[in-house]
């Protein structure tokens, strides 16, 4: 059985400069060593030990990992695949500036690359931390301690979720504030992955409301939308309908935003955008 422990490092230089971190080598401020000692002292207080702790190179996670470590006491690991994103000429630049000059285009594919084709994608993100996972898994077995950083930590549990990578503004995400933490269990002799693309469902289908009736329902206690399209209800005719009112909510949502279906359980639900529709799956992965 595995045990494995997702951390983000603390807050670094880079985050009080408001500067875009990707690859820029940012050390952590006061705050996020405390930040990193008050992680320490939660693992000891609630009794984890570690076998291994796994750290990327960058010194915002590596000095994370070694304050923890000095109550651990274990086996430290530096791993480069464990690096956060790489983003190319942008590393280091004010988001200020990168906004006016890099403005991000209306569509976001998953091979697109950072400005001037440098560093690296989406796609290439994903790879890069199913190599990170596999490596890890091939150290054995136990209770392990991986710290990276946000982005590439989310592309290490959909790889571990068998959730695939993002697709424009389609995708399941993992909120990792400041020493964000994410415990996942595995266990390696009944390994099960079940992943797809997000199932999209047809916007003139569900306008001329065929789904309930020739077609399987939208199932309204799993389906999630955010505030921006809350706002598009109008209650006065919510409240007109006899029943739930379904069909009035999917066919106002519709008019602004994609219904997709994602094959996942609610647990694994950090982040979620626009509209975003649950359809129970089994995991091996207990967080």
């Amino acid at each position: 059985m595995y045990d494995l422990f997702l951390l983000r490092h603390g807050r670094s230089l880079a985050d009080d400069e408001n500067k875009c971190e990707g690859r820029c080598d940012s050390p952590l401020t006061e705050i996020g060593k405390n930040q990193a000692r008050k992680t320490a002292e939660y693992f000891i207080k609630n009794k984890i030990k570690f076998d291994k702790i796994i750290t990327s190179p960058l010194v915002r996670a590596r000095e994370t990992a070694e304050i923890i470590n000095k109550s651990q006491n274990t086996e430290l690991i530096i791993e480069a695949l464990l690096m956060e994103k790489d983003n190319g000429i942008l590393a280091g630049k004010l988001k200020t500036e990168v906004s006016e000059k890099y403005p991000l285009p209306e569509w976001i594919s998953p091979f697109m690359y950072p400005p001037e084709k440098t560093g690296e994608n989406l796609v290439e993100l994903h790879a890069r931390a199913g190599l990170a996972f596999s490596k890890i898994i091939s150290l054995g077995t136990g209770c392990h301690l991986i710290v990276s950083h946000g982005g590439l930590l989310n592309a290490l549990a959909r790889n571990m979720l068998g959730i695939n990578c993002p697709v424009d503004k389609s995708a399941v995400s993992f909120a990792f504030e400041d020493n964000g933490l994410l415990h996942l269990t595995y266990n390696e002799k009944s390994h099960l992955i079940n992943s797809s693309l997000p199932f999209s469902y047809n916007k003139s289908l569900l306008l001329k409301g065929l789904y309930g009736k020739i077609l399987p329902f939208v199932q309204q206690e799993s389906t999630f939308w955010d505030k921006e399209l809350h706002n598009k209800i109008s209650f006065e005719k919510l409240k007109a309908f006899k029943f739930a009112g379904d069909y009035y909510l999917w066919q106002t949502f519709i008019k602004y935003s994609p219904l997709y279906m994602y094959p996942l359980g609610l647990e694994d639900l950090k982040v979620v955008f626009r509209i975003l529709c649950h359809r129970p799956c089994p995991y091996n992965f207990l967080p």
